[in-house]
């Protein structure tokens, strides 16, 4: 029951989301994580940690993560011929428009260098598109700093980069 309630929660994500194949589950019920989609973190193609999202409506706890610190997510999806690098709150964000995920509302000093590294060394313009209920948090203030692009699109009842891909659509998101 557990692996259908999830299935329907990954559904009513959207159908981007949902078309995805990096998820897993299991029946273990040690922090609930038969209650949660998985998510794995990945460097050089390896499993490196990952964050298990709740799918109840009100949990505890909606994230259960393992991971180290400074993990920039979904880093493997930069492509040489990309000009941008979306740069957004969670994973469900950067897996909706192929960005990258800080995890949160924050960006650390290795994080900021291995992005700055990112425009200097492969021509990547840096896009901060930060939660919209915020106001850009944390983020805003560091895009700011180092001088990265900040785009807050007029999203109709969307929170964030995946609301919108599921009211709107991928490329319309995009």
């Amino acid at each position: 029951i557990d692996l259908n309630d999830t299935i329907n929660y990954l559904l009513s994500r959207g159908d981007h989301l949902s078309s995805l194949d990096r998820y897993f589950w299991t029946p273990d019920t040690k922090y609930n994580m038969n209650r949660r989609l998985i998510v794995p973190f990945y460097w050089n193609d390896k499993i490196v940690g990952y964050t298990g999202r709740s799918i109840d409506k009100n949990p505890k706890i909606r994230y259960f993560s393992s991971i180290q610190s400074n993990y920039i997510y979904n880093t493997e999806i930069i492509k040489e011929h990309h000009k941008y690098i979306f740069v957004v709150e969670g994973v469900f964000d950067a897996l909706s428009i192929n960005g990258v995920a800080m995890l949160g509302d924050k960006c650390s000093p290795s994080q900021a260098h291995w992005l700055n590294s990112q425009i200097k060394y492969n021509g990547k313009q840096i896009v901060v598109i930060p939660d919209q209920e915020k106001y850009g948090g944390e983020l805003l203030k560091i895009a700011k700093a180092n001088e990265w692009y900040v785009s807050f699109p007029k999203w109709e009842n969307c929170k964030d980069c995946a609301d919108a891909a599921k009211k709107y659509g991928y490329i319309s998101t995009v």
